[in-house]
């Protein structure tokens, strides 16, 4: 099993015309940025990924934590 190394936290918010329909469309997230280790069968060291949870607020829940943890 993997651990995750949270490095950063971005919110997300705002509004955008679809093209197809062109109606307005708002959005609202948190990202969640980390490190992960590599498989070993695959490669030595670390890589990047991403994550989205709705709803910008969550980021409230985070705010304290002191990165990278």
């Amino acid at each position: 099993m993997s651990k995750l190394l949270l490095v950063g936290l971005e919110i997300s918010k705002g509004d955008f015309v679809d093209e197809k329909s062109g109606r307005t469309v708002a959005y609202d997230s948190l990202k969640i940025h980390c490190l992960t280790d590599l498989p070993i069968d695959k490669g030595v060291g670390k890589k990047y990924v991403s994550m989205k949870i709705k709803n910008s607020a969550n980021m409230e829940k985070y705010r304290s934590f002191d990165l990278p943890c």
